[in-house]
């Protein structure tokens, strides 16, 4: 693993422990904070190449609007009566499982394979498991089996 990526990968994976726990737990504050987070995590890593490498530029935009949609700061609970606030959580969640397949998507594609060293797996792995929290966020709120806190 290249140096560079090291911390921000020990970083990601701990904030993916964190949104795990906040699924099984049932709290959601907790999955908001860790997405949150890691947001920033990304922001800051590719903070250096912000317009000069377009991919670094796309992650940072990309990652901008997951950390305005994940903030917890207005995080109040809700039930499935309030139809606004039920139609946003579902786009909220379609959004983030959007973006975090689409960087495990990217990584494993651009990935060498033939390589010694895997440069970022567990950062796709992160990803692809943000996903899957997503999806199944999307799936309680489809069913009707909501209990946001």
């Amino acid at each position: 693993m290249e140096n560079e990526l090291l911390i921000p990968t020990i970083l990601v994976v701990a904030i993916t422990g964190l949104c795990i726990y906040g699924l099984i737990s049932k709290k959601v504050v907790l999955m908001r904070w860790g997405l949150f987070i890691w947001a920033l995590i990304a922001i800051a890593a590719n903070l250096g190449e912000f317009f000069v490498n377009p991919a670094s530029t796309m992650v940072i935009v990309l990652f901008m609007c997951q950390a305005i949609l994940m903030a917890p700061f207005w995080s109040e609970p809700f039930d499935a009566s309030n139809k606004a606030v039920y139609l946003a959580a579902k786009r909220l969640t379609l959004i983030l499982v959007t973006i975090n397949l689409f960087f495990c998507a990217i990584g494993f594609v651009e990935m060498d394979w033939g390589s010694d060293q895997p440069t970022s797996i567990p950062i796709h792995v992160c990803h692809g498991i943000v996903a899957a929290i997503g999806l199944m966020m999307f799936s309680r709120l489809m069913s009707g089996n909501v209990e946001v806190k």
